[in-house]
């Protein structure tokens, strides 16, 4: 399997060939890529730190597993994306991807694949400009899925948004999700369990072939991303 990852504006990691040695990269690997692998139970254990080969070892710009092998390249710089060909395109953080005078380097990544009649090809980012934002580019052209959370109260589904938040005056702890079905006012305590009962449902299921899907920290678990906090951080007069 070949695989090549856009990482953050100038950095990106490839399952392929011969590796490419970057200064920007060196650091990549280990505190992005391995955290990924340890944390998929399917992954764990993947990367493999036999050396079988001299011409095959790994370094932190190259690790093989039993499928393939991880590369890090930097995808700031056009001649790395023409130096491979794979068949699983990932660009994270792809709006911070600047277009240089060789064009696109999400197009140019993407012409890398076409060798694969299976290829598969992921676009991630937060949003950055709406005029110019390659993920929102291409979420528009998909089936532009959401994640629903059901309410503990009445079960009917809903993809949270900022406008279901509410809190006291003055008090961002207080902050919970207002049903929009039932109008019953959910504590976050109830947040995991919504979560982990969420499911995806496509918005546009006549799109075939191009699955896209929608995110946003209010579902995250995480503790600085609880609602008290994103309440404690809204400037007074805005909620």
């Amino acid at each position: 399997m070949q695989l090549l990852i856009g990482l953050e504006r100038s950095r990106a990691v490839m399952i392929g060939e011969s590796p490419v040695a970057s200064p920007m990269c060196l650091a990549s690997e280990r505190t992005f890529v391995e955290p990924i692998f340890s944390a998929s139970p399917a992954l764990r254990g993947s990367l493999s730190d036999d050396v079988a080969d001299e011409a095959e070892r790994n370094t932190l710009l190259h690790r093989r597993f039993a499928a393939g092998s991880l590369k890090v390249v930097a995808a700031k710089a056009p001649r790395n994306l023409r130096s491979h060909t794979a068949r699983v395109l990932i660009v994270d953080e792809a709006d911070a991807c600047e277009t240089g005078a060789e064009g696109n380097p999400i197009r140019l990544g993407e012409r890398r694949t076409l060798f694969f009649a299976d290829r598969k090809i992921i676009i991630g980012s937060t949003p950055l400009f709406e005029d110019l934002s390659h993920v929102l580019r291409a979420y528009t052209a998909s089936d532009q899925r959401v994640f629903e959370c059901p309410c503990p109260a009445c079960g009917a589904f809903t993809e949270i948004m900022w406008a279901h938040i509410e809190w006291e005056a003055e008090r961002p702890e207080t902050a919970a999700f207002r049903c929009a079905h039932c109008e019953e006012l959910i504590e976050e305590r109830f947040k995991p369990q919504m979560v982990a009962e969420g499911r995806w449902r496509a918005t546009r299921p006549e799109v075939e072939g191009h699955a896209g899907f929608r995110l946003n920290a209010l579902v995250s678990l995480l503790a600085n991303a609880s609602w008290a906090q994103a309440g404690a951080g809204v400037p007074r007069g805005e909620e």
